[in-house]
């Protein structure tokens, strides 16, 4: 049995909201996703298959809780390892386990701007 969850085109971490887009390679330069934090940002790639949209959303949500909480030096140098595994841990047992699928029609494509682009994590 599967269970079909829209994808919000807002989530909130911590007490920051953050918009939800699907961008364009070429505004990610070959990342999968990305966080603008400081503009409340969080765009996956929409050329990616569904299952690597689906961790790179988790990946990128994951990052986001990292920063809010500020948590990133309990992790060690390996950090984006840690984030790396956990991803692909939560995917498969979110959507192969538990029979979850992502549903995104209802999130925007969206260009990057210099404004809006990555400013770190």
């Amino acid at each position: 049995m599967t269970t079909k969850i829209k994808v919000p085109p807002q989530i909130t971490i911590g007490c920051h909201p953050y918009k939800l887009f699907r961008a364009g390679d070429e505004e990610l330069v070959g990342f999968d996703g990305t966080a603008a934090h400081r503009a409340g940002l969080l765009y996956i790639a929409k050329s990616l298959p569904v299952t690597r949209q689906n961790t790179a959303f988790i990946h990128e949500c994951l990052h986001t809780i990292i920063r809010v909480w500020d948590i990133k030096e309990l992790m060690g140098e390996d950090a984006e390892g840690i984030i790396n595994r956990l991803d692909e841990g939560l995917g498969e047992l979110l959507f192969n386990n538990l029979g979850i699928e992502l549903d995104w029609g209802d999130i925007k494509d969206l260009k990057l701007t210099p404004v809006e682009g990555k400013d770190g994590d």
